[in-house]
């Protein structure tokens, strides 16, 4: 009934510890929900004094109401990101969920109007409403990376009934616990008890699910170490160098950043100069028969690479492109920058960087599309004999494609 089908087998490794700590966080949230029950339901009584059960219902219906409008607008203006961090999403999600119960109770203490009641429990529920919006979409991906067979639909049932007995211990708990008092200073006091812990549990969550995920800054990183090295790290190697930061979804540093997927046009080429007009068209001239284009401009922490994605553009496109962007990197890096701001290619004569743009690029990338061909496969080899998911690539992409053409 709570475990899935040929469990251990059919699922992550991470399973059993990410589900333990998710009963015991079910159970802390589960009793803080009753708390804040508690308090809006005090709180109507009293504000309702003197007047007909229609406003109350209207009070509801507002409180409930926009919730569920700045929902449409976070999800409208975060839901990219839910692919890039889930996990940094999760917790965040759970934070501001706390500070929704948070400022329920508080109608305890506030005085008793219809508009005070709004104020804390509509307030309240805002907050509320768009952290379990996160953490409902999050899990969706939990519970597919979990299945190892297929089976995430097995997996999600008997993750619900697992929800259902955490549900029911928390229900208890917080009954147990109001037969002692409904005042607000006690409610509170639980609060702040149960709030850490929880979020303690979901940080702890969030560690324990090691998923094999390619991430920006991991295949940014895993990039590199194949260009440079010929093999690429597992997780467990990757985590133990600590190169990479919170959960693997970020840059340890923000000079490792290298690597844009995606971006708009006029974002790169915010200058529009004759310089990057021609870059620009060197590289549609090179890529044109391919599904993304290496954009590679200078910048004072290194060369960054840009890729853009065609619409016909496969998972297994962006991940050549970013193996691709990495020796083309590497590549650049090699002509190192002379005091004055040049830089001196490899034959050791000095050449300012936009000549060296000019007149190196055409050759850089022609050479470069060589190597991915032969590397390529290679490359994804690795990654999959490292156990590294290769059939999906997490980066917020907000859906911007382009097309290009080149100089006849």
């Amino acid at each position: 009934m709570f475990l899935p089908t040929n469990y251990p087998h059919s699922v992550h490794r991470s399973y059993l510890p990410f589900h333990v700590l998710q009963f015991f966080e079910t159970v802390l949230a589960t009793i803080t929900s009753v708390l804040c029950n508690q308090a809006l339901l005090v709180s109507v009584g009293v504000s309702a004094e003197g007047s007909i059960f229609g406003a109350v219902a209207v009070q509801w219906i507002i409180k409930d109401g926009a919730g569920e409008v700045t929902k449409l607008f976070f999800i409208r203006h975060f839901s990219p990101y839910f692919d890039s961090h889930p996990k940094a999403f999760t917790l965040f999600g759970e934070v501001i969920g706390c500070l929704g119960s948070g400022l329920q109770i508080a109608t305890l203490l506030i005085a008793p109007s219809p508009g005070n009641f709004l104020l804390c429990a509509a307030g309240g529920n805002i907050f509320k409403l768009v952290g379990n919006a996160i953490w409902f979409t999050t899990h969706i991906k939990f519970m597919r990376y979990f299945s190892e067979q297929g089976n995430t639909g097995d997996v999600a049932a008997k993750d619900e009934s697992q929800a259902s007995i955490a549900q029911l211990f928390g229900y208890a708990s917080g009954i147990s616990l109001l037969t002692i008092s409904h005042t607000a200073g006690y409610l509170y006091s639980i609060f702040f008890l149960a709030v850490p812990l929880h979020l303690t549990m979901t940080a702890y969550m969030m560690r324990v699910a090691t998923f094999e995920l390619l991430t920006l800054p991991r295949i940014s990183c895993l990039a590199q170490e194949y260009v440079t090295r010929g093999d690429v790290s597992s997780l467990e190697e990757l985590d133990k160098s600590h190169r990479i930061g919170l959960f693997g979804e970020f840059y340890k540093n923000k000079g490792d950043r290298w690597l844009t997927l995606a971006p708009r046009v006029n974002e790169v080429l915010k200058s529009g100069t004759e310089l990057e007009q021609s870059q620009w068209q060197v590289c549609a001239e090179v890529f044109k028969d391919d599904r993304y284009l290496l954009l590679p401009l200078q910048a004072p922490q290194g060369p960054m690479i840009s890729v853009f994605f065609h619409p016909d553009a496969t998972n297994d496109d962006m991940l050549r492109s970013i193996v691709h962007a990495a020796f083309v990197r590497d590549a650049l890096l090699r002509r190192q920058p002379t005091p004055q701001g040049d830089i001196v290619p490899d034959d050791g004569s000095p050449a300012h960087m936009d000549t060296l743009s000019l007149t190196s690029l055409r050759s850089t990338l022609a050479e470069s599309r060589q190597w991915t061909a032969s590397n390529y496969p290679s490359f994804k080899e690795s990654l999959e004999a490292q156990e590294w998911r290769t059939d999906e690539l997490c980066f917020a992409d907000h859906g911007h494609r382009v097309t290009w053409a080149h100089a006849d």
